[in-house]
């Protein structure tokens, strides 16, 4: 069954907000939680970006579209510097 990617986007990047001072310390619960199956690839990668920013990558598609983005934090890790949107399709 197909989700509706933009729900699912929005769901993950709430979750994250929410949870933004733990993150980094979580990091296989965020990995691991949000899968994908057959028909949909979901995937939340962490790790350091440009200039060392620690970097949330959340990524959904199905063959409707996707969503990628990434969501900077400051150097310790706890709080969300900025939210880049990288790549949308519909």
């Amino acid at each position: 069954m197909l989700i509706n990617i933009q729900n699912k986007y929005n769901e993950i990047e709430q979750n994250i907000i929410d949870n933004q001072k733990d993150i980094f310390n979580m990091y296989n619960y965020y990995t691991h939680k949000w899968r994908g199956n057959r028909l949909n690839d979901i995937c939340v990668g962490m790790f350091l970006g440009d200039n060392n920013i620690p970097t949330v990558q959340i990524f959904v598609r199905n063959k409707t579209g996707y969503i990628k983005s990434h969501i900077l934090f400051n150097k310790t890790g706890d709080i969300i510097i900025d939210t880049k949107i990288l790549n949308t399709t519909f």
